[in-house]
């Protein structure tokens, strides 16, 4: 069987814990080479990943002949530039979440990949973590009527403090350049842009591109609490609020951060949850279904897989099969790049106190909010 060479850049805790072990456990897929700009690092994960060569120069990387397919995993004011260099140097490229920080840079991306005729993946995880699969799965066969409605609560709770404190002595450096450019908007965006960033995806995954936005946000600097409601094209509605919940303790055992969240599609005949993401608070069954027919009955699906990192074995697993059989990914430029409009939307309706539509951003910098501070996750206890 042929295998995908893959070579990753950026060796912090995403391509750690997420994209290099999915690449491992992928049986069309051999990790070849990998970068960070730490040697220390990029050494480590050369071992981890059985890879044959490490760089600390990401261009180095992209010279490397035998590396045919990319993962970006680096900072978010990194992700255009390297992914345009990638794709400029004739390699399929998939981008780590979100995929940019502004729809020029976007258009830029898109631009490349096709001109060099390879492949570009705006990277999520979510929509291939099963209990949100399953979501999908059951609307799509009808299970609950025509969705209505579709209704996302996410917490930013509090990990155990020994199990907090453990993480940062184990990767103090790690930590440090994580609070470094998450606190910067120019390199961050923030909270509701990056970390949020899922949930606008996965309601796009569900239902398609948004029509229209409308967001409140009381605190600019914890982008919480945060309201926001819109309606896709196709007509269903959408609600989500994002609250910073310190005093709760959430279970995140088998899902490392402390973020839970329950997804809810409420359809003509019948409600489907999911009722955990990146933490855990409810417990029962990852996905549940109501079927709304006389007289009614709850059905429980137990079997299906909760652990957060099941999304991103999925999820490169695809990128690797869209490379070996020339096929579009899910996810691609186009449909990043409207996700990073949903997102986007979310922040002017915000801060002009109206209903946006997100086709209608085209320009954007974070310099117009740049006067009101970033915290990041780090700052509030939640390590990313």
């Amino acid at each position: 069987m042929r295998k995908v060479k893959i070579g990753i850049i950026g060796c912090g805790n995403i391509s750690r814990y997420g994209n290099g072990p999915g690449y491992m456990e992928c049986k069309g897929a051999e990790v070849t080479a990998v970068c960070d700009s730490i040697a220390g690092r990029a050494k480590e994960c050369m071992s981890l990943w059985g890879a044959r060569r490490f760089y600390t120069d990401y261009r180095e990387l992209l010279r490397d002949d035998e590396v045919e397919a990319v993962d970006v995993c680096l900072p978010n004011h990194m992700h255009a530039r390297v992914a345009v260099e990638t794709a400029e140097a004739g390699k399929h490229v998939a981008v780590q979440k979100p995929m940019a920080l502004d729809v020029k840079e976007c258009d830029a991306m898109i631009r490349a990949a096709r001109n060099a005729r390879v492949k570009l993946m705006a990277e999520e995880c979510e929509i291939f973590y099963p209990p949100y699969v399953k979501v999908k799965e059951l609307v799509a066969e009808g299970r609950i009527g025509d969705p209505v409605m579709l209704q996302m609560a996410l917490q930013m709770a509090s990990m155990p403090p020994k199990e907090y404190e453990k993480r940062r002595i184990e990767a103090p450096q790690e930590a440090e350049m994580n609070l470094a450019w998450r606190g910067d908007r120019m390199r961050y965006g923030g909270f509701l842009f990056d970390v949020v960033w899922h949930k606008y995806a996965l309601a796009y995954h569900l239902f398609g591109p948004v029509g229209k936005v409308d967001a409140w946000v009381d605190n600019f600097e914890r982008e919480t609490p945060a309201t926001v409601m819109w309606k896709h094209e196709t007509n269903e509605h959408g609600v989500m609020s994002v609250v910073h919940t310190p005093g709760m303790h959430a279970n995140c055992e088998f899902l490392r951060y402390p973020l839970p969240a329950t997804v809810e599609v409420i359809g003509s005949k019948g409600i489907v949850w999911a009722t955990r993401s990146e933490g855990q608070t409810i417990r029962v069954a990852p996905t549940v279904m109501y079927d709304g027919e006389y007289p009614g009955k709850t059905i429980y699906f137990d079997n299906v897989e909760a652990e957060y990192f099941a999304g991103f074995r999925n999820m490169t697993s695809h990128f690797v099969e869209c490379v070996l059989k020339d096929e579009t990914p899910t996810l691609t430029g186009e449909d990043g790049k409207k996700i990073l409009q949903f997102a986007l939307a979310v922040y002017k309706s915000a801060l002009e106190g109206r209903t946006v539509s997100p086709s209608s951003i085209t320009e954007w910098s974070w310099k117009d909010i740049q006067n009101k501070p970033s915290t990041s996750p780090e700052k509030l206890g939640i390590e990313q």
